[in-house]
């Protein structure tokens, strides 16, 4: 009878579960996840998923978010990129630019930037090849 050869190394699962940040937890850092996020605390840093990202209504993240598909509920304060469908609920406040496949938001929430729809890879690949704008200050002379 012929078995299977004993492997040392762990078997990745999917994951079928939500990752959760619990209200009053503060994260220094970027998270990345193969499953789902959902974020009742503060994160100051990016938050890369490759599912689902849920950004409850105490939830504030101060940092990018890159991910499958989001729905805001909180405060973030960043770049959101979304594969699919980004939805702002009611009480999200977002301040930062968007890029997305398609959108949903809600009436009476907050959005105070740049939003721009299509591929989403296609927009980030040639938003990386545009060239730096650079503007220096000037300090005004005093008569």
């Amino acid at each position: 009878m012929l078995s299977k050869p004993h492997s040392s190394t762990p078997k990745t699962a999917v994951c079928g579960e939500v990752n959760l940040i619990a209200t009053g937890t503060l994260i220094q850092g970027s998270i990345t996840s193969a499953g789902d996020i959902r974020i009742d605390g503060k994160i100051d840093g990016t938050v890369c998923a490759d599912a689902r990202v849920v950004v409850g209504k105490e939830g504030e993240i101060h940092g990018d978010i890159i991910c499958k598909s989001a729905d805001i509920m909180g405060k973030v304060r960043g770049t959101i990129r979304v594969e699919d469908l980004l939805s702002l609920k009611e009480t999200a406040v977002v301040e930062g630019d968007i890029y997305t496949h398609r959108l949903e938001i809600s009436p009476s929430a907050v959005f105070n930037g740049q939003c721009r729809m299509g591929n989403v890879e296609s927009m980030v690949s040639s938003l990386e090849d545009e060239p730096e704008v650079k503007i220096d200050h000037v300090a005004k002379a005093t008569a």
